[in-house]
């Protein structure tokens, strides 16, 4: 893996990180291990960031070259719903679900790699409720091998990618159910549980989950599980009706219990600010409303913003009222305590 070298490779990379970039005429290639790191910058004195874990036998181009890395191109296809647009550094689309997103060879096709979240692409298509996206990084350069070459063994370090539920099942569009077996089991990999197939994410589901099938549509399957969950750690139907006039104190309150919700609130604009890297519960670089509580004993909240909504609030006036609808990201933000919203729409 390119996160475990030998003494003299580790130390000649220190020396590496100095050199410049040597432009390459571009030629395919492909991930030999079971997985390898791709890297924002080579690795030198310190590791650069990793952005995602790319699969065994995915192609690559080689365009640049540093020392013993390799500056590659990567392309394949996200679902949409796990993206978001984005401004920052030349780059038009950022990874936004918080377990990162698999990038696959053709919708709904082959695993590439595994993606985290906050990483920056360029849209380079769409097809359906699928994005084909484009990145240029750094990987390792003995990971790489000549299309057809044999796997190297290779210790996984990371958790292997989660797949939906529906896609555990190969399908082709308009092929009748007949046949098709009313239970799946979900496989090794897990798999994600989602309220629609372009809708939210409910949960994940543990290897070997038994799943009853209700309907199926192309390679999706409506599901129903059968399972018990600890009733005190949920809402009365008291309380859960009353969720239209949730306050920031209840979100601070209950942060794990209200996640995802969506909720209706007037709050007092205050200012627009971007996030820095120590903010860790926003992206770096990504922009959010200071804003009073509905009600002002509850003091501030956060409202992350989309970048497409970012001109329009700039024209907003301070203590102007605003109307938001928005997800709750976390009840709690682990600098200062307030709530974080993620703003779907605002008036």
């Amino acid at each position: 893996m390119g996160n475990i070298r030998p003494q003299l490779l580790a130390a000649a990379s220190v020396l590496t990180l100095f050199y410049a970039a040597v432009p390459l005429g571009a030629q395919t290639s492909q991930v030999v291990p079971a997985e390898e790191n791709l890297r924002q910058e080579p690795e030198g004195a310190l590791p650069g960031k990793r952005l995602a874990t790319v699969f065994q036998g995915t192609p690559v181009e080689i365009v640049g070259r540093r020392g013993q890395w390799r500056e590659v191109t990567i392309e394949g296809w996200v679902w949409s719903q796990s993206a978001r647009s984005s401004t920052r550094n030349g780059f038009n689309l950022v990874i936004a679900n918080q377990g990162g997103e698999n990038l696959r060879e053709r919708p709904n096709g082959k695993i590439l790699a595994r993606l985290l979240q906050g990483f920056l692409l360029e849209r380079v298509g769409q097809q359906g409720g699928w994005t084909r996206v484009r990145r240029t990084a750094w990987i390792w350069g003995p990971s790489l091998g000549a299309p057809g070459a044999t796997p190297a063994v290779a210790t996984a370090d990371d958790p292997p990618p989660i797949t939906r539920a529906a896609e555990t099942v190969e399908q082709s569009p308009g092929e009748p159910a007949a046949g098709l077996s009313d239970r799946l089991a979900v496989g090794s990999t897990g798999a994600y549980l989602l309220v629609s197939p372009d809708g939210d994410t409910l949960g994940t589901l543990q290897p070997g989950t038994d799943l009853q099938v209700l309907a199926r549509e192309g390679n999706w399957a409506r599901v129903r599980l059968d399972a018990w969950v600890w009733t005190p750690a949920f809402l009365t139907e008291e309380a859960d009706m009353g969720q239209a006039d949730l306050s920031a104190s209840d979100l601070r309150a209950n942060p794990e219990t209200y996640a995802g919700r969506t909720i209706q609130w007037e709050v007092q604009y205050v200012s627009l600010e971007q996030a820095d890297a120590v903010r860790t519960d926003f992206y770096e670089g990504e922009y959010f409303i200071l804003a009073r509580a509905p009600d002002p004993s509850d003091g501030f909240v956060y409202l992350a913003l989309p970048p497409e909504l970012v001109p329009a609030v700039e024209k907003i006036r301070q203590l102007q009222t605003l109307r938001v609808l928005a997800r709750v990201r976390t009840g709690s933000s682990a600098q200062m305590g307030n709530p974080i919203l993620d703003v779907l729409t605002i008036e």
